[in-house]
């Protein structure tokens, strides 16, 4: 969390205040409520992987053309991360 905090040029207790754990540094992000309120619009009797698969495929699109910080590269190496870091991938 040093690193993180030194790298973004603010005090750990700052990166704590924000982030508890270092997987929620990874795990959270701003389009958390938009993936909940695109599943919401689905169908109700739409398979749930489906409705899963459109909301996260929406959200992704809406986030690279809203973000231009927030690119490709940025969301794959989130993405390697959840699969890679056993404690991420458990939250």
């Amino acid at each position: 969390m040093e690193q993180i905090a030194d790298r973004a040029e603010v005090s750990p207790s700052t990166v704590f205040r924000y982030f508890p754990t270092k997987e929620d540094i990874v795990l959270t992000d701003e389009y958390d409520p938009l993936v909940e309120d695109l599943l919401r619009e689905r169908p109700a009797d739409e398979p749930v992987s489906e409705s899963i698969r459109w909301a996260l495929r929406k959200a992704t699109a809406l986030a690279l053309a809203d973000n231009p910080h927030f690119g490709r590269d940025d969301m794959m190496l989130r993405v390697r991360l959840m699969v890679d870091v056993p404690a991420v991938r458990s939250r």
